[in-house]
């Protein structure tokens, strides 16, 4: 601690948890009448953030750069369908991690693995920046594009950062009206060949 006629500085830990800290600093001196007191907060722990970096959208493609604060820790990666959490009734981060990790889980053991081997080995996530492309995306269709720090051992598993993600509202192919020419071919009683093709 410094003291000086102006200023109290002070050095506390970092903080290595996911969650605000508290603390009171008492402050008295000989002759002070009363005690003062200041009430400090610590910020949750610094390294757990990510940016999520949205390119190359098409309608139904895109391009996502995950970039962790800490490149040392390991974490899952994706995107999925914002329609998914209305249809599956899931509303909370714990039950979506309990659901996804739940079916990598059993994904892993029908092949013999653990999810700390299938992390890897199916690309779900890793460490450090990770550039990823998508396709096969619904167009029109609103997506969450997420990832989250993770400590695995076996199976056993526990969140090491909140959930960090991005909506990413796909467009629309452009539309136009176009003209055909059709014409039909009677074949028989049963048989009609019908045939097609754009005047523009």
């Amino acid at each position: 601690i410094v003291v000086t006629d102006s200023h109290i500085d002070f050095m506390v830990g970092e903080s290595d948890v996911n969650e605000e800290r508290y603390g009171r600093i008492i402050i008295s001196y000989e002759g002070m009448e009363y005690n003062s007191s200041i009430n400090v907060t610590q910020d949750k722990m610094p390294l757990n953030s990510f940016t999520i970096t949205i390119e190359d959208v098409t309608f139904n493609s895109c391009s996502v750069t995950y970039t962790p604060a800490d490149n040392e820790i390991l974490y899952i990666a994706s995107v999925i369908d914002k329609e998914y959490f209305s249809s599956s009734g899931i509303s909370t981060e714990e039950a979506f991690l309990d659901a996804e990790l739940g079916y990598y889980i059993s994904v892993a053991e029908s092949y013999g693995r653990t999810l700390e081997e299938l992390i890897p080995a199916a690309n779900l996530g890793g460490k450090g920046e990770l550039k990823r492309s998508y396709s096969d995306m619904q167009p029109g269709a609103t997506y969450v594009v997420y990832c989250y720090g993770i400590e695995v051992s076996g199976n056993d598993y526990h969140l090491i950062t909140p959930i960090h993600y991005d909506l990413l509202k796909l467009p629309m192919p452009d539309m136009y009206e176009v003209d055909f020419d059709a014409s039909i071919a009677v074949n028989g009683s049963y048989v009609a060949t019908i045939s097609m093709s754009p005047k523009n």
